[in-house]
């Protein structure tokens, strides 16, 4: 019995050291197919990450091109050549644009501003095509009168264009200065 017993043992440790030899190969192949698979999630990871960033950009620049539409009307172009030549913008003080003109104009910096602080637009985006915009419109004293008349009436009429040139002043974009 006790030769049954050894030989049992022996037999066992065989099949033990083989168990062994085999698991240890397995478990190497375990710990490749581990690392692979943690450099594809990285790598996937980076994917993702530049997948994001190049949609952002996208949206930006279809926001930019939609924003610059509705900026750059008519209408407005007229507010713009008087504020640029320093000619009076209402025709109440000999310009050529009316209340709703000048209203109108005042309101797409609030479209432009809530896609800028949603980052619908990007900050050079927003800098190239508008920043010279609002600081231009910011500085005119008509405009400026008429905010302050237009703020009695509702404090919150227009405050984007001070929110957005302290964008334009803050910004360490050399486009917006």
């Amino acid at each position: 019995m006790t030769n049954s017993l050894n030989e049992e043992i022996q037999e066992l440790r065989t099949v033990l050291s083989k168990f062994a030899k085999s698991s240890d190969r397995y478990s190497s192949k375990l710990v490749i197919l581990t690392w692979a698979l943690v450099f594809f999630t990285l790598i996937l990871v980076a994917q993702a990450y530049l997948s994001e960033r190049n949609a952002k950009d996208y949206v930006s620049a279809q926001n930019n091109i939609a924003l610059n539409s509705l900026f750059f009307t008519t209408a407005n172009s007229k507010i713009i050549a008087s504020l640029e030549n320093n000619l009076p913008i209402l025709s109440e003080h000999g310009g050529k644009s009316s209340d709703t003109d000048l209203d109108n104009y005042l309101g797409t910096f609030d479209t432009i501003e809530s896609a800028f602080t949603r980052q619908l637009l990007n900050e050079a985006d927003f800098c190239d095509s508008f920043s010279h915009y609002i600081d231009m419109t910011s500085r005119n004293k008509e405009v400026q009168s008429y905010v302050v008349a237009q703020q009695k009436i509702n404090a919150g009429y227009f405050t984007s264009l001070s929110d957005l040139e302290t964008v334009v002043t803050d910004s360490k974009n050399q486009n917006c200065h």
